[in-house]
């Protein structure tokens, strides 16, 4: 069996009310290439046991369960364990467009990057928040590793 093209990392710490909706965009992408890494960050919600139904579900998942680390500490979990030739991060509270994944991989293919940002949106529940600079069809940056750490370190592009 060969590898798959992307790792997509998904950190769960206390998130049982996200974590469906979660992992459910992600069996949804049309590119299935895919593994999908839930570590369990050690959890005292529900998280646990909704992310071993799922992986009961699809045999891309693996869960993964630890003891509480933090964000940083779980996705580099994850990264150990990825064997995918990219790596998507995603917060077990957030999800993806069905289509994110197909996009992004085909920008990374097409420009030889090495990391590819997508666009964002924050849903409150008292407003929406749009962030849509970074893959306007018209629009695509492309920054060398030096610029793209700059651009991190400043929080200006690269979040």
């Amino acid at each position: 069996m060969s590898s798959p093209c992307i790792s997509v990392i998904i950190p769960c710490y206390n998130v049982d009310a996200y974590i469906k909706e979660c992992v459910k965009s992600v069996i949804a992408q049309t590119f299935t290439d895919i593994e999908i890494i839930i570590v369990d960050d050690g959890s005292t919600d529900q998280s646990s046991q909704i992310c071993e139904d799922w992986a009961k579900q699809d045999e891309r998942i693996r869960v993964v369960h630890k003891i509480n680390g933090g964000l940083s500490d779980a996705r580099n979990v994850g990264t150990q364990l990825a064997v995918g030739e990219f790596v998507f991060y995603l917060d077990g509270d957030d999800m993806l467009e069905p289509e994110a994944l197909f996009l992004l991989y085909d920008i990374a293919k097409d420009r030889k990057a090495g990391i590819v940002q997508g666009n964002f949106y924050y849903d409150y529940s008292r407003y929406l928040l749009v962030d849509n600079r970074y893959l306007k069809p018209d629009v695509v940056k492309t920054l060398s590793a030096v610029k793209a750490m700059e651009e991190l370190l400043k929080n200006r592009l690269v979040k």
